[in-house]
């Protein structure tokens, strides 16, 4: 049986990083039955300010490597402080620059996700999810270049996270234009787990994972059940969160679309053992601003106990 985590979003202070409140947020996870958390690391350096083409002080360049894992100490604090598990953490993103070709500045992000790798590792959180590296929808390039540009970046990644014994987790992605999404690279089954299997075989070990967005799978219009039994045991994590089928809501399931029971005999085909994870970070907001935050993360954790009976496969 799986266990049932949920993201920090949503549910810390705005973006906090710091140990006290981490904790806060830690504590309110442990006593609404989650097991375990999937950690925010992105909010060190958040995706506007990447998108803006800034450099942050955490990631500072020429600050060392020990000197970036400091920042990362806070999440252990907090997990150790009420007994619980870091399962999986999200870098910072997007991981390169998409509005334009810069080879400078997108080094410098390569060096921000290799800094994480190893903060995660301090953080005991040896699941980590690193998006794809991709352009903006107006300077899309083909699936080829994709699959090379993404193949050769991931690897490049490998050695850190094979000493720091963290598992990098491709996701399934996403991306606007105007009120719509479009699925992006890897946002098909089978084309994840050939990536996957490339990325490990060039690695020589087991370095590499799939985190299936359940939310993104909708909408690239993929049935949950196939794009799971593609992946099989190369499933590391998830982030499972629901929508309308046209934006990228990051709601409580049955608020949308998406076919629950498929996705469940997907991962009870498979025999799904590892961690469920709720992104639900807009549904936490929500339900936090009328003074529910408790509340809802109970009838959220009830959800994923019902996941885990329709899920449940004999030992």
């Amino acid at each position: 049986m799986f266990q049932l985590a949920v993201q920090l979003g949503g549910i810390s202070k705005d973006r906090c990083t710091d140990a006290e409140n981490l904790t806060d947020a830690y504590r309110l996870i442990q006593e609404t039955g989650f097991d375990a958390v999937d950690a925010n690391f992105d909010h060190l350096f958040i995706a506007n300010r990447i998108k803006g083409h800034e450099y942050s002080e955490i990631f500072k360049p020429g600050r060392s490597d020990l000197e970036v894992a400091e920042y990362f100490k806070p999440w252990k604090i907090a997990a150790d402080a009420v007994g619980i598990k870091n399962y999986q953490g999200h870098a910072p993103f997007p991981s390169l620059n998409q509005a334009e070709r810069d080879d400078e500045y997108d080094a410098y992000l390569m060096d921000v996700l290799r800094k994480t790798i190893i903060g995660a590792a301090v953080a005991d959180c040896h699941n980590l999810v690193i998006h794809g590296f991709y352009y903006k929808y107006e300077a899309m390039t083909s699936f080829e270049e994709d699959y090379e540009r993404n193949l050769e970046r991931y690897l490049s990644l490998a050695k850190t996270a094979k000493e720091n014994g963290v598992t990098i987790c491709v996701e399934n992605l996403c991306q606007h234009k105007g009120d719509i999404d479009y699925a992006n690279f890897l946002n098909n089954g089978m084309t994840a787990a050939r990536f996957i299997d490339d990325l490990n075989r060039e690695a020589g070990s087991r370095v590499f994972g799939f985190c299936l967005d359940v939310g993104h799978a909708i909408l690239g219009a993929q049935d949950p059940k196939n794009f799971v039994i593609s992946l099989g045991d190369r499933l590391q994590c998830l982030h499972v969160h629901d929508n309308n089928k046209l934006t990228d809501q990051h709601l409580a399931p049955f608020m949308g679309v998406l076919d629950w029971d498929r996705f469940l005999e997907g991962l009870k085909e498979i025999r799904y053992n590892k961690t469920l994870s709720f992104e639900t970070f807009r549904f936490s907001r929500l339900v936090n601003s009328y003074g529910l935050l408790r509340e809802g993360l109970i009838w959220l954790h009830a959800i994923g106990e019902a996941f885990q009976k329709r899920a449940a496969f004999e030992e």
